[in-house]
Parts: C-alpha cells; structure tokens; sequence
C-alpha cells in the first residue's frame, strides 16, 4: 500500500496479554502458545503483517482452528481457501512430522490472495492501507513519544521490569541498541527520540486493565468465542471495540501526563507519537491482536489538548522478540517512510533486502538508505548528482557527509540511480549481509514498494530481473568480491523499472576501506532513447532512420538511441495476430491515430502502438453498442477471462479518467467479469448507471471478478471507467472487463445497439420464423434471423416492401435505392427490376393468381405494376397514397388510390373507378367481420372515419383519427379497430361501437400476438409515460423509456408474435 504517511503522534500503550506489532512491519515467527480443548498447550508461531498473518508450527506448516471440535489442526488447500485436514496438533515434534508426511501436506499454505480481506476493508481509514490518511511525526529536533500499557479484564499485571523497555527505548549509552541512538545516528542528529511511559511505573511495568476479557477482542465462533467481534476482520465491530479500548485507556492515563511535556512538535493540534502496548501473545489469522498502525477516528481522545489520533498498536510477545527493529521501522513509518517489501509478494521478490530498515527490520536495526534519509527522513538536504565521467569516492552511509551519489538515466524521464557505500562500522551497521557499494534504481512515479512490482526503489544484485529475486544479499560491489562493475551488459545489468537498458555504466569500484571509489563514464550523451512498443508483443515497426548503433526496424518492444532532435518515422504494421492497429500513443498521450507518424528526439520518448479489436467482441456482447470516452478502452487478446478477448482502459497519467460506456433499456440485470491491477485504496476502477457509481474497486489482483448489478427502470448509461488520483501508480495501471451480459427485467432483449431507420417483417425463408430487415443508414440494409444479423446491402435503400412475387411460399424484399432504382432481392442474390427508382411501392395479388405483384408509383410515369417480370402502367396520374385490400372477398386484391383533388378510386378487375370524390389523410385494411373479404377504414379529415365495404361506405365516427392501426384483440377471428383520437385520447371500435382505452394518445401504436392466444395486444408508446400494452381491459407499463417506432413479428415460428420497438440511440429490441 502507498505510505505518504501524513504527520501522527506517537504514544505507546502496552496492553497485558497480547503481543503487538506497528504499522505494516513482516514478522517472522512470533511465539503464539495456544491450549487445545483437552488441555494441551502448543508451542505455535505467527508470521506476517497486520494486513495477513498466519498460525503455523516450527516446521512452517500451516494451523488453522477447526471451528467444529474447537482443535488446532493442520490445514490443506481447498482452491485457494484453508480448510480442516482432520488432522490435530500436538505437543510431539516428531509424530506431527510423520502425520503431515503421510498427507502430503505442503508447507506455507496460504489463502489464496484474491479471497484475503484487501488491507482497505481491514482498515479502511487512516492506516498504511489508506496512507494519504495518515498524519506525519516531525523528523527534526525533539518527539517526546509516548508508551501506554494495556491487559484485560482477568490477567495479571505485568511482571516485566520497566528497565526492559526503558534500554529499548530510551537508553543513549554509546553503541547501545535503542530507538533513541537509531534515530539519533542515522538522522546524523538532527532527530532525539525520547519515551515516556503510562501508566506511572515502578521499577516494573504498571498498566491500564480494561474491563472486557482477552476474548472479547478476538473473532466471534459460535462454539470457541461466542463474546468476540463479529462481522469478521473488516466489520464495524472489530474497529468499534480496538477504538474504544484505546480511548479509554487514553483516558485513564491522560492526567499522568506532564502538563509541561511537548507531545506536539509540529503545533499541528495532534500528539506526535502514540503507541499502546498490549500484554501477552499475538492472535494469527489478520485479527485484531496483531501489531499494526491505524487511526482513532471513530473515536476521540486528548491528552494535554492534543487528540489522539494515528497510532502503533503492539503486543508485548511480538515487541520483546522483535526488539528495536520494529520499533524503528514502525517509527519510520511515523516519520512518512513506506514500506519497502510487498504486501501481496513478499514471498517472491526481495526488492530491498536486508540492506534496508523499511523491508527487514532486524535487531538491532539496519539504516535507511540514503535515499530514504532523503526523500522521507530529509536528514540529507540533496543528493549530489554525477554528471561528468570521472573518479569518484563515497564515505560510508553512517557518515553525515559525501555518502551518496545520484545518476541520471540517460533512457529513462524520471528514473535514476542512487550510490551509496555501506561498511560495518557502527552498532547498527554491524550485522550487514556485506560491505561495499549499493547500487540502487529510484522510480519517483511511485512511493514504496507495498503494491510493486513495480517499484520505487530497487537495489541490483546477482541474476537479479524484474521477475527473478537472484542473490539481494550479494549486492554489494567491491574489489574482493569480484564484483566491480554495473552497465547494459553485466550480471546484474543496470535495467529500469519495465526491464529496459537503464544505460548506467559504472567500473573500477575499489577495495573497501573507510572509504569506496569507483569510475563512471557517459557512453550514450547526447543521445535520447526511443522505446517501441505494442500492445501486442511481437508487433512489427519500421523505424526510419538507424539510430546512433545502426539499428532500425524490429518487432516490439525495443529501445533505439538517436542524437538529440533527429526526426524518427514510425510505421506500426496493420495488424498484429487477429488485432487491427488502433492508434499511437506517445509518452502516456493519445499521438496518432494513423499506422505512420513521426516522433522528434528531443526528449526521451515511449511509443506505444494500440492493438486491439472491436469493444463489443471483447466483452462478448456485440449486441449492446459501445462508445468511449477519453483515452477509450480497447479489445486486447493478452489478459482476459473467457473467448480469448477483453477489454482494457488505455494509458492514462494521474489525474486523468478513461471509460466505455454503453446504453441499455431497464428494469434490467448486468454482469460482468472485472479485474484491476493499480494503487490499492487511490486508483480505481468505477461502474457507473448514468452519473452515479454503484461499484468500485482498487488494488492488485490476478483473479477476475464477477459483478452482477440491477439496472432499473428506464433508458440508462452503462459507464466502466478507470480513474486515477493526483499521483503514484501501481501494478500495471489498469483495469480489464469482460463477459458483459446484459438481462432485460421484463422479458426486453436487445436485437441491435445500433436503431434503424426503418425495419419491417419478412420471411425470406418460408419456415415459420420470420425476419426482420432493418436499414441501418450508412451501414446498409441487413436481415435478422435465427439470433444473428447479416448484411443484404452495403447501401441503405430508401424504402423496402416484402412480396412473394413467385408463389413459392417465401418473400422477397424489394428495395428501392434511389438513383440505382429498384431491385428484388431473392435467393440471396440482387436483381434490378426498374433504373427509374419510384416514389412508393406496395406489394398486392391484383390477378388473384396466388402471387403478389409490385405496385409502384413512379411520380411523373405513373402508377405501375409489376408481375412475371414484366411492368404495366395502371395510371398516367400517380397517386398521393395506395392500399392494397381484397374487399370483394374474390381471392385477389383491389388497389385503393387517393388521387388528390380528384378523390378516391378504386381499381378492380383492369378498371378505375371512383369511390368518393374527397381524398382520405389515411387509409388501412382490416377484417372486422371475419369473413372473406377486407374493408378499407378511411380518415377524410373533417368528415371523419368512414368504412368502404361491398361497394358502399359506412361512417364509423364523426372524428377523425390521428393514427389508427387493426388487430384482433379478443381472439374471435375478426378485428378490430384501434384509433388515436389526439386529445380525446385511445378507444377501440369493437361490436359497432367505440370505447375508450385511454385518455392520453400515444405518438405510437402497434399490435403484436405476443401471448400465443391468438388475441392481439395492443402496444402503445405514451410521451413521458413510456411503451403500455393493453389487453383484456388493462394497461400495464413494459418500460419507461420512448420508443420512436413498434412493430411485431414471430421471429421464433412459435405463434408467438415479438414486440420490435426502436428506442433511438438504444438500439433495436424485441420483447
């Protein structure tokens, strides 16, 4: 975790009967005595930080409780979680020994890191997990630091001497092990730490006792511990009993405290150091009774006016065994100093090692390095930087003077070394793994090394790589050893943080004496290096000119070197594997988002070519359409959960926020898989519904995630977004997503995340599933059918009809492509049937020979009709409008045709005649009677609803209708008519008489056999109301969102008819 420790007092409480640790120190082996339920006491160990610690024996295998029988039992893994392996523990060594060899049990079983507690949720405020949090002690002149001891309710008092902690604290005699003589040396003076402790002793330690038992702050069990805290390790009770405890043993010493003694330093209203002491042994298992450092913020405590607030909180056992060491490197962190081990890998790479104070707390104590003096400690005012070539000499660390030196990357922006010489030469220095020369990479883009790789700083050592720990303990370079030299080729080589040539070159480093000198040289001045990568390793770039060694072209990633401000050309290759080149990004910006760009040396550059592949593929959901914002995301094939595909946020600096989103129609359920990689507790990825997040994460991990989130009702923006803070990065900076799905609440299934213009029914197969073409504007003319779309015409036409123009039983889709005209498509293939493109098209069985027959009206030429491939002129006069109707029962259909001012005609039997002298505003068919024949429902405005039937017309209301559609909706075989009647609202004509359905008129209507019944369901979109249906009296609400266009077709060939409904920027959906 970052540790930017703010300032913090220190007090020191010593509770009775628990051992205790500070903040985020690695301890190893701390004695743990339990007794197992038939009285036998065990001699077990604990090791780890307050973040995860683990109960195990000498040997180091893992112990758990079995919660159960109550017994202490060796655990086995059970995918990633410890469970009970039957198997108890005894007091005999050797028979433990032969018990596990005959399971097989491994050694240094661990909970899987993904099913940890994250350091966040343990102490989600004011503690190294939330470092930014944490207040800073002053790091010059005078602490007066504070002890507090503590027991519990039913423990003896202490019986050590109080001289015990007064010598680990206090005692200035020369060469001493004290945190007083630390902090004094290794400050070189400028930082006196003095202890007092609480309450007053005698000559042994006199402690506060509470009135809870050592069980009440330890977990509940139901059989084990039925007092302790629940809600586990992370909960409000756990927090709620450690504060209260500490604030009430603040206030029972608070008085004993010299109104005289200066506890803040820094007049920043805050005690600068308290630690509180518990009596006793450490618990395992990250509870409550293992040393750690947090803050007392649900809680508030004075002593002298000044709060208590961030503070140490140790057990006697861990302090004892530990020693100053602890102390110290708990004290550091007091001062602003990070941890320099990894929180989630300290097993695996050792970036620091022994050679410093934040990664091994040994005892006695080893300095910080010098970079750590610097930055946190600000006891070194400046590392002299070297920036000539020449022999140079360092004095040893422990010397207040000439003891580093720093070294810019000439490859590197930020990165650089520092050297420093270490000799054992003081009390604290003594117990050295080596003497000699450090060489130390610094990364100031992080702050320690608790979430690294990668990290901050970083010490070379033998066989040592981004990956692979080598030998930290031969770190040291020296004459004797062998080791005298340090550049691009050597073991270990000078690489930076992402593995690259650092360009370091260091030779000639002496013999050790009291003081070290070594030789630098500047091979690559004048020069700046250009590093080419891909998010596809392997990626193909050519690179124009050579640089300075004559390289030039290669597959990513690679380094070129060229003199200060050469223009470079770079040309990524169109594609890397399955991957399409999306864009060139340089130094962490968006650059180009063409495959060729040029890149000036006038600094030293990271280009980075994007690979990736369409948003929707990688999250396995090409039905929701998708966007970006900011730097986007992209489809990447490196990391992903499932279909060999995800998306990942793009490069960003701190500050700065990418994200995709997609819109989605709800009541509704997503899910999705989601993993991050960044700093824990200050970088996040975010999920938004519209601008709320409703889910955050943080940290590094290696597992995916399962989300599932309810969406609800109404239009809403799905946002997955990866923002960072102001600095710092960890991991690899970024977030993945993948395996969106999305679940419609109220049976909604999306066809399109992308609306059409148009789309209409068809059955271009004959089965019973019908389909659907929908005209997507400039990405043409497509067909969905037996779940899938797939393209007809990569132009959109301007209209479409479906007609079974052969009798085949299947239908052919005419399309009318303006300038190119009109063409059939049939068979799979297109077919021209007129140059001249016409204004409007239906399709009608005029012979009444079983086939349908195109019915064009071509402006100007006329009104026509095509049949058996041949055009035939039905009028020299187009009309505004047509319908095709069989109304005389006889098996082909009549053409209605409003011709404007000279009215309505009607052809039937190769002969126009007129039927009304008015022309209608809007004309439909229906068969209201259930017989044979059609009639024709007719809007004539003012005049009103008219019905032409057997050769006369009928009014059916004197209003006229704004919209009106036909369906039978009780299922009796005849239909009915629906009509929009403005503002007088929705009614139905049923029976030969109307009735209202509703008193709002809906912008549209359709009906859809949705219910397998065989009754029609009326469907209406109701502004701000959003879509209704109705049947059998009753509306109710399918979603609050507008649809711009309903339709129905039976997709599935099961009779049960689909809603289509077009929601406008959220697609095509069907329900």
């Amino acid at each position: 975790m970052k540790i930017s420790l703010g300032r913090w007092p220190l007090v020191v409480l010593f509770l009775a009967g628990a051992a205790v640790l500070l903040q985020a120190a690695y301890l190893v082996n701390v004695p743990v005595p339990v007794t197992q339920p038939n009285g036998e006491t065990l001699a077990l160990y604990a090791s780890g930080d307050e973040f995860y610690n683990w109960l195990h024996d000498k040997a180091g295998y893992t112990i758990i409780q079995d919660s159960g029988t109550g017994y202490y039992v060796y655990a086995k893994d059970d995918h990633g979680r410890l469970v009970s392996s039957g198997l108890i523990v005894t007091s005999d060594i050797q028979a433990n020994q032969r018990n596990v060899d005959a399971l097989a049990l491994p050694k240094y079983l661990m909970v899987a890191p993904e099913l940890r507690p994250k350091p966040s949720e343990i102490f989600p405020e004011g503690s190294p997990a939330n470092p930014k949090q944490i207040l800073q002690a002053p790091k010059w002149g005078t602490i007066n630091n504070l002890v507090v001891f503590i027991r519990f309710a039913g423990e003896a008092e202490f019986t050590d001497a109080i001289s015990l902690y007064d010598n680990m604290f206090n005692n200035v005699t020369a060469s001493y092990n004290s945190m007083r003589n630390y902090f004094y040396e290794a400050s070189y003076g400028a930082l006196s730490i003095s202890t007092t402790f609480y309450p007053t002793p005698t000559t042994t330690v006199v402690s506060y006792q509470d009135s809870h038992d050592r069980n009440y702050f330890k977990p509940y069990d139901a059989s084990t511990n039925p007092t302790g805290y629940t809600g586990g390790n992370s909960g409000t009770d756990r927090r709620d009993r450690e504060h209260t405890l500490l604030k009430n043993a603040v206030d029972a010493v608070s008085s004993l405290v010299p109104a005289g003694l200066n506890l803040d330093g820094d007049s920043d209203g805050y005690v600068d150091n308290v630690c509180f002491v518990i009596d006793g042994a450490t618990t395992a298992w990250s509870t409550l009774l293992w040393p750690h450092m947090w803050s007392l913020y649900s809680q508030t405590a004075y002593i002298n006016s000044k709060r208590v607030y961030t503070y140490n909180f140790q057990l006697q056992n861990a302090m004892t065994s530990a020693g100053v060491g602890v102390l110290c490197h708990e004290m550091f962190h007091s001062l602003g100093a990070p941890d320099l081990y990894h929180y989630y890998t300290y097993t695996n790479l050792h970036p620091v090692y022994t050679w410093g104070l934040m990664e091994y707390d040994s005892n006695p104590p080893r300095h910080m390095l010098s970079y750590m003096k610097y930055k946190y400690g600000t006891w070194i005012a400046s590392i002299p930087e070297i920036t000539t070539p020449g022999t140079y000499t360092l004095s040893p660390l422990s010397s207040a003077t000439n003891n580093c030196y720093k070294i810019r990357s000439p490859w590197s922006a930020t990165e650089y070394w520092v050297l420093e010489f270490r000799k054992k030469t003081t009390t604290f220095e003594n117990s050295l793994p080596g003497e000699g020369l450090l060489v130390i990479r610094i990364n100031p883009a992080y702050t320690g090394n608790a979430n690294g790789p990668p990290d901050e700083v970083y010490i070379y050592r033998p066989n040592g790589t981004t990956t692979t720990d080598g030998s930290p303990g031969s770190a040291n370079f020296n004459s004797t050893v062998g080791r005298t030299a340090i550049n691009d080729t050597t073991n270990p080589s000078s690489f930076l943080t992402n593995g690259s040539a650092g360009g370091l070159d260091i030779s000639g480093v002496g013999a050790v004496g009291s003081t070290i000198s070594f030789n630098v040289a500047f091979p690559y001045a004048g020069t700046k290096q250009l590093a080419v990568k891909a998010t596809n390793s392997g990626t193909a770039v050519t690179v124009s000119p050579n640089d300075v060694s004559g390289y030039g072209s290669g597959t990513t990633d690679f380094t070129r070197n060229y003199l200060d401000g050469t223009a470079v050309t770079l040309t990524a290759a169109a594609t890397s594997g399955s991957l399409s080149f999306q864009k060139w990004y340089l130094d962490g910006a968006e650059h180009a988002t063409t495959a060729t760009t040029t890149v000036t040396m006038n600094a030293i550059h990271t280009a980075l070519a994007v690979y990736g592949v369409d948003l929707g593929e990688a999250v396995d959901n090409t039905a929701l359409s998708w966007g970006t914002e900011g730097k986007g995301w992209y489809g990447q094939t490196t990391t992903y959960y499932a279909g060999n595909d995800a998306a990942q946020s793009a490069v960003i600096t701190h500050n700065e926020e990418t994200a995709m989103a997609t819109t989605v129609l709800g009541p509704g359920t997503v899910t999705w898989q989601w993993r991050i990689s960044s700093e824990a507790s200050y970088d996040y990825a975010y999920f938004y519904i519209d601008s709320n997040w409703s889910w955050r994460y943080s940290g590094i991990g290696s597992s995916w995630y399962l989300v599932t989130q309810a969406i609800p009702a109404g239009v809403h923006t799905l946002r997955w977004s990866y923002k960072k803070d102001e600095s710092v990065s960890s991991g690899s900076d970024c977030a993945w997503v993948d395996a969106v799905t999305y679940t419609n609440g109220r049976d909604w299934q999306i066809l399109s995340g992308v609306n059409p213009q148009a789309s209409m029914r068809v059955n271009v197969d004959g089965t019973g599933a019908e389909e659907l073409a929908g005209d997507f504007g400039s990405t043409g003319l497509w067909l969905y059918g037996s779940g899938s779309w797939q393209i007809l015409s990569g132009v959109n036409p301007d209209g479409t009809v479906a007609a079974d123009v052969d009798g085949n039983g299947t239908q052919e889709i005419i399309g009318d492509f303006g300038a190119t005209g009109l063409w059939i498509y049939n068979t799979g293939a297109w077919q021209i049937l007129s140059g001249v493109n016409p204004d409007g098209v239906i399709a009608a069985d005029v012979d009444g020979n079983g086939t349908q027959d195109i019915v064009g009206d071509f402006g100007t030429l006329g009104l026509w009709t095509w049949a058996a491939g041949v055009w035939s002129q039905l009028s020299a006069v187009n009309p505004e409008a047509v319908l095709a109707a069989n109304l005389n029962g006889a098996g082909a259909q009549e053409v209605v045709a409003d011709f404007g001012a000279t009215g309505t005609w009607l052809w039937q039997s190769g002969t126009w005649s007129q039927i009304s002298p008015s022309n209608p505003q809007m004309m439909i068919k229906a068969n209201v009677n259930g017989d044979a024949a059609d009639e024709a429902y007719v809007d004539f405005g003012a005049s009103g609803l008219w019905r032409y039937q057997a050769g006369a017309w009928g009014q059916i209301s004197a209003s006229d209708v704004e919209d009106m559609i036909a369906g039978d909706t009780d299922g009796m075989g005849g239909d009915e008519i629906i009509g929009d009647f403005g503002a007088a609202g929705v009614s139905i004509y049923q029976s030969g008489a109307w009735t209202l359905l509703s008193g709002s008129n809906p912008t549209k209507m359709a009906a859809a056999k949705m219910d397998g019944d065989g009754k029609a369901v009326i469907v209406a979109n109701f502004p701000s109301l959003g879509v209704y249906k109705w049947k059998s009296g009753t509306w109710t609400q399918m979603t609050g969102s507008q649809a711009e266009n309903l339709g129905a077709a039976d997709l599935s060939g099961d009779t049960f008819e689909k809603l289509v409904a077009d929601f406008g920027a959220i697609g095509l959906w069907i329900w």
